[in-house]
């Protein structure tokens, strides 16, 4: 397929400007997800880089901010490390208010960190 693109109301050889095959890869490639993927939605758990590309960053950016403790700490699953989308959603969320009080957003985190506190005492969970 052949796009014509024209100018004003001119019409004739002096309106076609640039004639050039439609490439429907680049419309394609630009409506897919920004963690890379096919998928209509971000997946659940994400590896260090789709962690990154989902909020925006680098990779490198990224880590450093696990190393601070800003963003979330990984989950180790058979010897994958993944992180959980909804725990950066919360961690982003914190950093959007900056004002050092909890976001709105913090529910998971919280309850994490009970369960953690639980385990070190040797509690049930």
């Amino acid at each position: 397929m052949t796009r014509v693109i024209t100018t004003g109301t001119r019409t004739g050889p002096a309106a076609e400007i640039k004639s050039e095959p439609r490439d429907l890869s680049a419309r394609k490639s630009a409506t897919v997800n920004r963690t890379g993927g096919g998928n209509a939605y971000p997946p659940r758990a994400m590896r260090a880089p789709e962690a990154a590309t989902y909020l925006a960053m680098s990779r490198a950016s990224f880590l450093r901010l696990v190393e601070d403790r800003v963003m979330p700490q990984p989950i180790k699953i058979r010897g994958m490390t993944m992180w959980d989308r909804l725990e950066l959603d919360d961690a982003f969320g914190e950093l959007k208010h900056g004002d050092g009080e909890p976001s709105p957003n913090t529910v998971h985190k919280r309850l994490r960190e009970l369960q953690d506190e639980r385990r070190q005492k040797g509690g049930s969970i």
